[in-house]
């Protein structure tokens, strides 16, 4: 069937040319590694929207600007929009050139990787003293993170989508998962 493919994981031994064999792992096994997966992109993408967010409002008092936040919060969820926008437009061009599995898998990790790159700029704006050039990066990193988000959330709900879309609310799940986390950090 559609997850025949996903049974055969992980590895066990050699084959003659010295790599790895795969070895079967059982359905429930899959779909349990699976759901697991879905569940921690979705935390994934949800880290990155909740550390920006919850960072507005320290930035806000570090520049003494009330509607700070607000803007920030507009700058990290507008862009998303024109990027789904332009997905919408052009993602049937690279799934035809590149095939889509290549291309999902590549948004994946290039979003996750950069998106945890960006967070970590984030940390050492925060961490480094006040000056006037702060705002714009703090909005030039919003929009950049919302932007990876969008890109992450669209690409791994049309990977597990397509495999069974029961897998879809795991990853909203993890989303909502990663916003008690960041509440729970914030407070220690």
């Amino acid at each position: 069937g559609r997850s025949s493919a996903l049974l055969a994981v992980g590895d066990e031994g050699a084959d003659e040319s010295g790599g790895a064999r795969p070895r079967a792992i059982g359905r429930r096994q899959a779909w349990l590694r699976l759901r697991l997966l879905a569940f921690a992109l979705g935390v994934a993408q949800g880290c990155a929207l909740c550390f920006f967010v919850a960072s507005g409002s320290f930035f806000s008092q570090r520049f003494g600007d009330p509607r700070f936040l607000v803007d920030a919060l507009a700058v990290f969820y507008v862009p998303p929009i024109l990027v789904t926008v332009l997905q919408l437009a052009v993602d049937h061009y690279f799934d035809a050139l590149l095939g889509i599995r290549v291309v999902i898998r590549f948004r994946i990790l290039f979003s996750s990787f950069a998106s945890a790159a960006l967070l970590l700029v984030l940390g050492e704006v925060a961490a480094a003293p006040p000056n006037s050039g702060q705002a714009s990066s703090v909005y030039a990193l919003g929009a950049a993170i919302g932007c990876l988000a969008a890109v992450l959330l669209g690409s791994a709900s049309l990977l597990f989508g397509a495999v069974d879309p029961r897998f879809v609310p795991l990853l909203i799940l993890g989303q909502t998962a990663a916003g008690v986390y960041a509440n729970v950090v914030a407070r220690v």
